[in-house]
């Protein structure tokens, strides 16, 4: 369950071959890559660059630029055919750039169940209470005979992202909440391992992958969630959650 940033196509673009289901698993939900910030509503790659090169600015820059033509073609600088090649140069780059802004950037915010597509793009709002729900439906369905659940969790790393009941709920902050929603998965799957029976059955471990953004900074120049340093433990740690039983 969760993320799983191990590459899925050696060959081709459809072999799956580092798909989870040919590296041992019987079941996937999850992300296929890392959990990007171009996932989150608003935010585009090219922002790391280009701040400012949204789709709306892009779009106003070029009704900006058309209105000028207009009137460098009502004072009589540009003749009608120069103003309207000009103008429709405009709308097909600036159409074509807004366009790739909204489309290109989303194409990899995707889920999959094993092999099929389910979303696209990711709604990253609710998806860490997906992936509990996913987690806690495998312990019941498997819950007679020996199994092993990863679960990876998509946190606490840019996009930072929670459900409506974790919004606000910490006093430090996304990053808080994001720590605090993942907190409650994990609650709720060790629930549902002390609901079936199988605690005194069952190994978890926690461990964690290269750890979560560094690069978000606060106005003030506070770290929020990572640390480059030797410091501070390091850099702090996605948590990853497996069971055995």
């Amino acid at each position: 369950m969760g993320k799983w940033h191990l590459g899925l196509h050696k060959s081709s673009g459809s072999d799956f071959h580092f798909h989870p289901l040919k590296q041992g698993f019987d079941y996937f939900y999850g992300l296929p890559l890392t959990n990007l910030r171009t996932c989150e509503p608003g935010q585009y790659l090219i922002n790391i660059v280009y701040p400012a090169l949204k789709p709306f600015n892009v779009l106003a820059s070029g009704v900006v630029i058309g209105v000028t033509l207009y009137i460098l073609y009502l004072a009589g600088v540009l003749n009608k055919i120069t103003f309207l090649s000009l103008l429709t140069l405009v709308i097909l780059i600036s159409s074509a750039q807004a366009g790739w802004l909204l489309i290109l950037s989303r194409l990899t915010c995707i889920v999959l169940k094993d092999y099929e597509l389910v979303e696209q793009p990711v709604l990253l709002e609710n998806l860490t209470a997906r992936f509990t729900d996913e987690a806690v439906g495998f312990i019941h369905r498997n819950k007679d005979s020996p199994f092993l659940l990863y679960m990876s969790f998509a946190k606490v790393h840019t996009a930072l992202f929670t459900t409506k009941p974790f919004v606000n709920h910490s006093v430090h902050g996304r990053y808080g909440d994001n720590v605090e929603e993942m907190d409650w998965s994990v609650g709720q799957i060790m629930a549902a391992v002390e609901e079936l029976g199988l605690r005194k059955n069952t190994f978890v471990y926690f461990t964690s992958d290269n750890g979560p953004y560094i690069e978000e900074v606060s106005d003030t120049g506070e770290y929020h969630g990572g640390w480059s340093g030797i410091y501070k433990g390091g850099r702090r740690t996605q948590e990853l959650l497996s069971l055995i039983s």
